[in-house]
């Protein structure tokens, strides 16, 4: 693998370590009585309301965030395109972590905005491994980009769930959870730092033309194909129904099974460990031995099953037996899907579809924070219920695609 290759793959890891360390810190910030942004004894509703607006936030930047950079990467080359991001992302995570020391609600909302917005360095990165790929090959460049990606989310829970309990002695009460937001927004700028010197972008970039030239490449002309319309409505589902379990467990763990931020940690860090086991040795046997379709059938089948599980399982066993299951064959649809995105673009359109493609996951991220501001309220076993229909409205539809995944 060309060393252009492993910097971008190296890129991806740190992006995901940054994210993994933010990710179990988000419900104790809501739902902890004496270190999150709320005082004790803040009413319930409350809390819920303003932990789904945090999701919405987060997803409304990277709605506009992920098509904006993949498209101007393509116009001012990835390199360019990675800095800034990255460099926009740093900020973003330090202004999360000022409104966590100052116990404020709105900027630490706002802060989640320009996360968002600045999370498109992850399809910067995406488009610029892929885009001289062939189809051949394309499978195992997204392989390692997810094995990547799980890397990141292995190690990042480790270090956010450890750092809140060394620092819980400080006098200030957010305190124990700024410092991971703090640590986010130093691993970003080293890590800009490190594509600075290490990446260079290859010669097919051109300089943007004009504003009204970027605005007229935002279209999204995929729609023009009834295939590719059936794609984005499936993916659209698909990531709908994986973003109510992201940001569910999270509310299940610490509401029903009593998980503190560290056991949050170890929880998502063994899942990605068997989702990173799962990659290296199950994945690659199945592309060879059945077809993309049988492939998707297959995942899809597993999730189905195991969403109900989540809230019938009282044993822990089956609990984990359950979110393993439903991880690792997420990861590996989500694997085929950005397969199956770029080779519907050619060379010059990589960022852009990576875009789209990261546009759609902000829209379910997006309605996934609706659905659980109101029903999560309710009871959080509707939520995965829900999942598992999105999962059986996508078994219904697979056949529409039959063509591309054969």
């Amino acid at each position: 693998m060309a060393f252009r290759n492993i910097s971008l793959l190296i890129t991806v890891l740190l992006l995901s370590i940054n994210a993994g360390i933010v990710l179990p810190l988000i419900p104790p910030l809501f739902f902890n009585e004496f270190h999150g942004l709320f005082v004790s004894g803040t009413e319930r509703d409350y809390r819920y309301f303003f932990y789904g607006l945090s999701i919405a936030a987060f997803g409304i930047g990277t709605l506009f965030g992920d098509m904006f950079w993949g498209i101007c990467s393509d116009k001012i080359g990835r390199r360019k395109g990675l800095f800034i991001s990255l460099n926009s992302l740093s900020i973003g995570y330090a202004v999360s972590a000022v409104s966590i020391l100052y116990a404020s609600i709105t900027l630490f909302i706002f802060s989640r905005l320009c996360v968002g917005f600045a999370s498109g360095a992850i399809v910067i990165a995406t488009a610029a491994i892929l885009e001289q790929r062939t189809e051949i090959d394309k499978p195992y460049y997204a392989r390692w980009i997810s094995i990547m990606s799980g890397g990141g989310f292995f190690l990042g829970p480790l270090i956010s769930g450890t750092l809140p309990s060394i620092f819980s002695s400080f006098s200030n009460r957010g305190f124990s959870y700024c410092v991971p937001f703090i640590l986010t927004a130093t691993f970003s700028l080293l890590t800009s730092l490190f594509v600075f010197f290490s990446f260079r972008s290859s010669k097919h970039c051109y300089q943007l033309a004009s504003p009204a030239v970027f605005i007229k490449l935002i279209r999204i002309d995929f729609f023009k194909s009834k295939i590719i319309a059936n794609i984005i409505f499936i993916f659209f589902l698909f990531e709908l129904s994986w973003f109510i379990f992201f940001n569910s467990i999270g509310l299940l763990l610490t509401e029903k099974k009593g998980f503190s931020a560290l056991d949050i940690g170890f929880f998502i860090s063994t899942m990605v460990l068997c989702y990173l086991g799962f990659l290296l040795t199950i994945y690659p046997i199945l592309l060879k031995k059945l077809s993309k379709l049988k492939i998707f059938y297959f995942g899809l089948v597993a999730m189905f099953f195991s969403y109900p599980m989540l809230t019938i399982a009282e044993n822990k066993v089956a609990f984990y037996l359950s979110s393993i299951l439903l991880v690792t064959n997420t990861g590996m649809l989500h694997s085929l899907f950005l397969c199956i995105f770029s080779d519907n673009a050619g060379q010059e359109g990589q960022g852009k579809v990576m875009g789209i493609m990261n546009v759609t996951s902000a829209l379910s991220y997006l309605m996934a924070a609706l659905i659980i501001g109101y029903a999560g309220n309710i009871s959080l076993s509707i939520l995965f219920f829900t999942a598992g229909f999105f999962i059986f409205i996508i078994l219904l539809r697979l056949k529409n695609l039959k063509f591309v995944l054969i």
